[in-house]
């Protein structure tokens, strides 16, 4: 949605993603997945938080956006073996800390949740999610950033080393 929100003012892409959004919202809003994030697009890096504000203004509720961009990644990405009663073995093999990572390979890795075993990054605000949602998730209310288990951004300030 960022991307089209982005360069797709002039030739009417952002209204045909915006009206396919809305549509699919209103006809399935339960069982959607997404993943959203990245640290790359049409856009600076850091203004990634763009495409949770495009959903947010299209109707989609905050609390489910932020699973979108959390462990929906990992919902999208993982492979199959992930789903069904085996994958409920491999979660409890991973909360017991016995699935592999050098194993199973960075896709197979669950992500997104603050959980034993899991790969999360992990950022803090200081807006209030519920009541500007947009501002919460802006650029300038990140207060904290960790990823892979180091600190790129404390108190507002960006890591010399980023």
């Amino acid at each position: 949605l960022a991307t089209y929100y982005t360069v797709g003012q002039s030739n009417g892409a952002w209204e045909r993603a915006a009206r396919s959004f809305r549509e699919y919202l209103e006809k399935r809003p339960k069982c959607i997945r997404i993943a959203c994030g990245g640290d790359t697009s049409v856009f600076a890096h850091g203004d990634n938080a763009l495409e949770m504000k495009m959903m947010f203004r299209l109707g989609a509720p905050w609390r489910q956006i932020l699973k979108w961009c959390t462990i929906g990644g990992w919902e999208c990405v993982r492979s199959m073996r992930w789903e069904g009663e085996e994958g409920e073995a491999r979660l409890r093999n991973v909360e017991q800390l016995t699935e592999d990572a050098r194993v199973v390979g960075d896709n197979e890795v669950p992500f997104g949740v603050v959980r034993k075993g899991f790969a999360a990054d992990i950022i803090a605000t200081s807006g209030n999610l519920e009541v500007d949602f947009e501002d919460a998730v802006d650029r300038k209310s990140i207060s904290f950033v960790m990823k892979g288990g180091k600190v790129y951004k404390r108190g507002g300030k960006e890591i010399a080393d980023w």
